[in-house]
């Protein structure tokens, strides 16, 4: 019943997902970084 390209499909899009939330979380930083530097 299970198939193995959905499977494999399934597990690329997570892991996209994944990308994109880090690639979110890296700019969040660096946005806070520069401002408390544009601060200081």
């Amino acid at each position: 019943m299970a198939d193995p390209d959905f499977e494999k499909r399934r597990r690329q899009r997570n892991i996209g997902l994944a990308l994109a939330l880090a690639g979110f979380v890296v700019v969040f930083f660096a946005v806070t970084i520069v401002k408390l530097q544009g601060l200081s």
